[in-house]
């Protein structure tokens, strides 16, 4: 789909209008409602995505001429400890530049609306979970995605970054050449000392490890892995769990998802399901770095892997799925952002909105499931485990609140606008 459309002038913000013509003429959601402190970029009315606590924009790089996601945080609706990891992580995200990540134009923060604002690439494909369920996927196709995926995470890992919200829902994919980028890293983090701290992310593609607060970059092999098994499955990952409580409760038990067994029992993906088993299963404390995976013999392209291994969804009804937020520090669920960045979807299907699901769930089983309890925790009927098999650890899912000097973020913010030197992505 198209480009920038018509320009607008730089005049009053009332005047400001601009054309798509894959969308029609000087629509309400074409007027600039707001600009950049140095005009260089302007917002339109037209929501992209939303989330929870951020809001993303259609707008323009006047500079450039292009299409940019306008992605505005609400700063009010974080804690102070927050708010500076917000302000971090944003300075941090300008300095990546990497041809599978989304490119980033430009910062600032909004004192009038409290608002922290970035500005990216918006991307015009449809997400890795909606390819995978639209289209045949051949094993050619299944091992070049994972391996720009891990070029990408070798990238970010060399970088001390950990992306800590993979999953397919914030993978895009351009379905004419089957190039894939990598968005939303509004939850990555910069390691210190090789290991976080905090509990985010989605619960289904989250390592157990990661509800202890005490990780590294491995949770996002752990998630790749999470992916892979999604991708030739069709299925979310813990889709069988009618709520976010019992997923945490499942994979801080060391159980996998059904999806797991499933694939194991597909005599001709038997490779397939040893390389999902590499990416999920800790050994002695540690999975395989992208590095190491991108060597990994499986994803060697041979003449048989052009056979289709998997076809488009049926559109079926799927028992206790949950509608999957993401988790923050408190543990709690919370809508996510998924739609960041990304055009060519709406809203509603890209955006991955919190739900109470979980209520009620405590404290059940699903039926005919494993007992969650016992000696048969962290054991699937295929014998994978995802802990080492010395480190059998559960563990409660919570938080500390931590707590910041006053106004800390608003020091912070005076380094923080900038916006950007019209650099694309390396």
């Amino acid at each position: 789909s198209g480009g920038a459309g018509g320009t607008a002038s730089n005049g009053d913000v009332d005047h400001g209008r601009d054309v798509d013509l894959d969308r029609g003429l000087d629509t309400e959601t074409d007027k600039v409602a707001e600009w950049s402190p140095e005009r260089r970029f302007a917002r339109f009315a037209h929501v992209v995505g939303e989330g929870a606590f951020k809001v993303v924009y259609r707008g323009e790089d006047r500079e450039f001429g292009r299409e940019i996601a306008w992605n505005a945080i609400n700063m009010k609706a974080y804690k102070n400890v927050d708010k500076q990891r917000i302000l971090d992580e944003v300075k941090m995200l300008r300095s990546l530049r990497h041809p599978r990540l989304l490119g980033f134009y430009g910062s600032w923060f909004d004192p009038e609306k409290y608002q922290v604002v970035f500005v990216t690439e918006l991307f015009h494909g449809g997400t890795l979970k909606q390819f995978v369920d639209k289209y045949p996927l051949s094993m050619t196709t299944f091992k070049k995605i994972l391996r720009q995926i891990l070029d990408c995470l070798a990238y970010l890992h060399e970088n001390s970054v950990m992306h800590r919200d993979l999953k397919c829902d914030n993978i895009f994919i351009d379905a004419a050449d089957g190039s894939v980028t990598i968005g939303d890293l509004g939850l990555s983090k910069q390691t210190v000392e090789g290991a976080a701290k905090s509990i985010l992310g989605t619960p289904e593609f989250m390592a157990p490890e990661m509800y202890d607060a005490d990780y590294n970059e491995g949770v996002d092999i752990y998630a790749l892995g999470m992916c892979a098994l999604e991708m030739l499955t069709k299925q979310a990952p813990y889709s069988e769990c009618r709520g976010v409580a019992q997923v945490m409760k499942k994979v801080t038990a060391g159980l996998p998802p059904d999806a797991l067994g499933e694939l194991a029992a597909k005599e001709e993906l038997h490779d397939a399901y040893e390389f999902v088993v590499k990416c999920v299963k800790a050994i002695d404390g540690r999975r395989p770095s992208a590095k190491e995976l991108l060597d990994d013999p499986f994803l060697a392209i041979t003449d048989a892997d052009d056979a289709v291994v998997t076809y488009p969804l049926k559109k079926t009804d799927e028992k206790g799925t949950h509608n999957g937020g993401d988790v923050h520090d408190e543990g709690v669920e919370s809508a996510g952002d998924g739609g960041a960045g990304v055009e060519g979807v709406e809203p509603e299907e890209s955006v991955r909105s919190g739900g109470g699901d979980e209520q009620g769930a405590e404290g059940g089983e699903e039926e005919g499931g494993p007992s969650m309890g016992g000696d048969s925790a962290g054991e699937d009927e295929g014998g994978a485990r995802f802990y080492d098999e010395e480190d059998g650890r559960t563990s409660d899912v919570g938080g500390e609140d931590g707590g910041s000097e006053g106004g800390r973020e608003r020091h912070a913010s005076a380094e923080f606008d900038d916006e950007g030197d019209g650099d694309d992505r390396g």
